[in-house]
């Protein structure tokens, strides 16, 4: 068995409480993995903006993975590699939400959209798409809908959503990318 030199850590439903908090507990473990050299990394559906401040908070010294792969930064916050959605696709797909209500959620280069979109979303580069419902059949439609479209990875963090970023775009495919950088295999 190979000796662990990184641990890739989700954020929301895993590294955070329900108050959106690291516990003690938590904070003591990184800071125990830290010391012995362990890479740890924030591997997240979030965008940079809303996941650094964890990382400073947390003393990391590594990588972060952002909206599911879209993005890897460095932990000074130099991008290393991105991933785009068409703007064409997000409309549609926003077309699509609205015309069946859903609550809906967007991720550009430039900040965080929830539950109203840009005037013009051409002014915007998007990194990932976000819907949630708690009407399954509504949420069937929108996977059997976006099916037609090429180039998209369509996800869930939850029963409740779907999340759609570029084809192939994926939180392992980075965290591979950082192993790389870093010098490591995924086995360790």
């Amino acid at each position: 068995m190979s000796e662990i030199k990184l641990i890739a850590l989700d954020m929301d439903g895993t590294l955070l409480n329900l108050d959106h908090e690291v516990d003690s507990r938590t904070k003591e473990a990184i800071q125990k993995a830290l010391a012995k050299g362990v890479h740890v990394v924030l591997s997240t559906g979030r965008s940079i903006g809303t996941c650094y401040p964890y990382a400073e908070e947390l003393g990391l010294t590594s990588y972060l993975v952002t909206c599911n792969g879209g993005q890897i930064w460095t932990v000074k916050k130099e991008l290393l590699e991105e991933h785009l959605l068409e703007t064409e696709i997000v409309e549609k797909i926003w077309n699509l939400g609205e015309g069946l209500g859903l609550h809906m959620w967007m991720t550009s280069t430039e900040g965080f959209f929830i539950g109203e979109r840009p005037e013009n979303l051409y002014d915007y580069q998007w990194l990932k798409f976000g819907v949630d419902s708690d009407d399954k059949d509504k949420l069937d439609y929108v996977v059997k809908e976006l099916s037609y479209f090429a180039d998209l990875e369509i996800t869930n963090s939850l029963p409740t959503n779907i999340e759609i970023n570029p084809k192939g775009v994926s939180k392992a495919k980075a965290l591979k990318r950082v192993c790389k950088e870093i010098g490591i295999t995924m086995d360790e």
